[in-house]
């Protein structure tokens, strides 16, 4: 009898890469009226939000934003007051030719250095730069041989692992989900559609009266689902 042979296309890691930009920061936040004036900066924060990636042979381009965030104090009231602004950027990233069927590109980074004054008490002024962190894995589609039948054929099945991509989590509401707090996972299963986890997300908070010493802590552990 003839040999048959069934092939089936499966999805193999593909190469992946590393590289690095630096996008400048350089506003001016005007205060806006139903805001108190700026008595005395406090903290500025910035952080990337990528909204489109889009991956040519030779490059990759990224659009999104900046969002800095200035929290400060007015003279007549001791308050935390906020104030942010968003500062659109498109940058191209130079890459190898990578061959690919799919991929993802993880962005991260993080401040390079950051110069923040009250020019006056409507307006702050911020100078600065932040350095982009970009990882892009591909995956290829491969025929691979699954299995043969007649022709007197002998086989020995194996079974093959393998790792897939499911979802990429760039960003959470406020700051990114590494630096949000330590989580302790108890157990997860994979489901064909989904990737559920169980476990405790914790939550440490130190602070206390003006002047006065120590400084309490409190905790809070909350059961997590995702």
């Amino acid at each position: 009898m003839e040999l048959k042979i069934f092939r089936d296309t499966l999805p193999q890691g593909g190469a992946g890469c590393t590289v690095k930009a630096e996008l400048p920061l350089e506003t001016d936040i005007r205060i806006s009226d139903d805001l108190p004036p700026v008595g005395k900066l406090v903290k500025c924060f910035v952080r990337p939000v990528v909204l489109q990636r889009q991956l040519q042979p030779g490059r990759l381009t990224l659009e999104g934003y900046l969002r800095c965030t200035v929290f400060y104090q007015s003279k007549a009231e001791k308050d935390l007051c906020q104030t942010e602004q968003k500062l659109p950027f498109t940058r191209q990233l130079e890459l190898p030719e990578l061959t690919f069927t799919a991929w993802t590109a993880v962005v991260e980074g993080q401040t390079e250095y950051l110069n923040t004054r009250a020019a006056d008490p409507r307006r702050i002024e911020v100078r600065g730069a932040y350095g982009l962190v970009v990882t892009v894995h591909t995956q290829c589609k491969t025929e691979v041989i699954t299995a043969l039948a007649d022709g007197g054929i002998e086989q020995q099945l194996r079974t093959l692992q393998g790792v897939r991509s499911v979802a990429v989590l760039d960003k959470l509401d406020g700051i990114s989900a590494a630096k949000a707090g330590d989580s302790a996972v108890g157990g997860k299963c994979c489901l064909p559609v989904k990737l559920w986890s169980r476990g405790n997300c914790g939550c440490s908070v130190r602070g206390g009266q003006k002047g006065t010493l120590p400084c309490k802590v409190r905790r809070r552990h909350c059961p997590s689902s995702r």
